[in-house]
């Protein structure tokens, strides 16, 4: 069974989002959908947690300084790719959890080695069309397999390196201040 909860199916590419329902429609588990396409800026905001740190923020959503005016961050945030470089910019990847239990509403276990998880590696592994975040660590990514064969993907990275390298030309984009 597959949730889509407040996660949008809009932008996603159709034989992706044909393939990847029909395949967690399937599961005797119940799967919930914690990400799908994300912009540029959101893919930069979350690789620059990851690297970095997660940015402090107080009551008014303002990030926190340290006496020397630098930002303050938290613990590093999930696995991550640099806008460009993740197949969530083009539509063609989602992230799941396993809702592990029969509670209301989800109870989101990532325990990786409980069998719904292991169904699923295999269940992709077996997709002619699938590819598992398994092969580089990142258990909840399913995506297109070969996905960058399908998009104009270096073009897009490679305008968005430019802002890497460039940060102070792209204020608000979620790139290290």
């Amino acid at each position: 069974m597959i949730q889509w909860r407040k996660v949008s199916k809009n932008n996603l590419d159709a034989q992706f989002l044909f393939d990847v329902s029909e395949l967690l429609t399937q599961s005797k588990y119940t799967w919930y959908v914690t990400e799908a396409y994300r912009t540029i800026e959101r893919s930069n905001r979350l690789w620059d947690e990851y690297k970095h740190g997660v940015v402090l923020r107080d009551a008014n959503n303002t990030p926190l300084r340290d006496a020397d005016g630098n930002i303050r961050r938290g613990k590093k945030g999930a696995r991550a790719a640099i806008g460009g470089l993740s197949a969530h910019n083009y539509g063609r990847a989602i992230d799941v959890v396993l809702d592990g239990s029969d509670d209301p509403g989800l109870q989101m276990n990532w325990n990786t080695k409980l069998p719904g998880w292991l169904w699923l590696k295999q269940a992709i592994w077996k997709h002619p069309r699938l590819h598992s975040g398994w092969s580089f660590g990142d258990w909840p990514h399913i995506e297109q397999y070969k996905w960058k064969d399908y998009v104009p993907w270096r073009k897009t990275y490679e305008d968005n390196l430019y802002a890497v390298q460039h940060p102070t030309l792209f204020i608000g984009i979620g790139l290290p201040a």
